[in-house]
């Protein structure tokens, strides 16, 4: 009986840590939990056709690369992607701007389009601020008095 003192005690000191792989070894069948987390929230502007790149894995790298206080900018656009098999086609209306690119990807790696596809949404919808403003050219110097001869 101590034993099982034990292992329910390591079981719960675990929790608070978030030892899930520890507590589901040492806990007993009766204590153990079989819920999965709750999946991230994905905008409903957001539509796959197809299996390949699955809407939370573009949802997940576009969270990864978008500030917070941006995210509502990508969400308010409709992005649509579309599974070709051999290519995939993403369409993206939002902000005036209206941008549809099909690219090639005779692999299928769907980590990759769902990266790929990240990208292009941010910067089609959050470019980067390359504009500087220039500083005026200095005026030129006075010319210089010629000694008299």
């Amino acid at each position: 009986m101590i034993f099982g003192r034990t292992v329910v005690f390591l079981w719960l000191a675990c929790l608070p840590l978030g030892l899930a792989e520890l507590s589901a070894v040492a806990a007993p069948d009766s204590l153990r939990e079989t819920r999965e987390p709750p999946p991230a929230a994905l905008p409903p502007t957001l539509a796959i056709s197809g299996e390949c790149p699955a809407a939370a894995s573009i949802w997940a790298d576009v969270e990864a690369i978008v500030p917070t206080d941006n995210l509502s900018r990508v969400t308010s656009a409709t992005i649509e992607v579309t599974d070709l098999g051999d290519s995939y086609r993403v369409h993206i209306v939002g902000q005036g701007v209206e941008r549809a690119r099909v690219f090639r990807d005779l692999e299928r790696d769907c980590d990759h389009r769902a990266r790929f596809v990240a990208v292009f949404v941010v910067l089609t919808l959050l470019p980067p601020d390359f504009v500087v403003e220039a500083k005026p050219d200095p005026p030129p110097p006075p010319p210089k008095a010629e000694p008299p001869k």
